[in-house]
């Protein structure tokens, strides 16, 4: 069976502009269960995820998928003076957007590249401790 992963924003339903790959949906040398995510499907999520304009709460996904929460003590490795401020063990909770434009991957065989513009919001004590910004970032 092949399921094509083409994603949507519900609210601006459109087909993206390049066409999904073309491949085998069956190594008959790998396990009998195989999924394939091809940069088709991986920008056309990253493309809905833009047009959509919802900012996505990473703090849930993080406790809700990985069990993980991040504290002032983890971001303190990274800014000590998130440890100054608020003190130990304080909950730190994120959000992400994407802006400017959809964030878009390439996949070779020589490599993977992605570029993007996210916009990072840390809250502590619901007050917005950092707002990063980071425009054609790329990877």
């Amino acid at each position: 069976m092949g399921v094509n992963g083409t994603f949507f924003d519900a609210k601006h339903a459109k087909m993206p502009a390049t066409t999904p790959a073309k491949f085998a949906l069956h190594d008959p040398k790998g396990k009998d269960a195989q999924i394939f995510a091809t940069e088709y499907t991986v920008n056309s999520a990253l493309e809905s995820g833009f047009t959509t304009g919802n900012t996505l709460d990473v703090t849930y996904l993080l406790s809700h998928f990985l069990k993980v929460t991040v504290t002032t003590d983890n971001l303190g490795v990274l800014i000590p003076q998130v440890l100054t401020k608020y003190g130990k063990g304080v909950p730190v909770e994120f959000s992400g957007k994407f802006i400017k434009a959809p964030t878009t991957t390439t996949m070779s065989t020589t490599g993977q590249s992605i570029n993007g513009s996210l916009e990072i919001t840390c809250t502590i004590n619901k007050e917005v401790a950092i707002l990063a910004s980071m425009e054609d970032a790329n990877a």
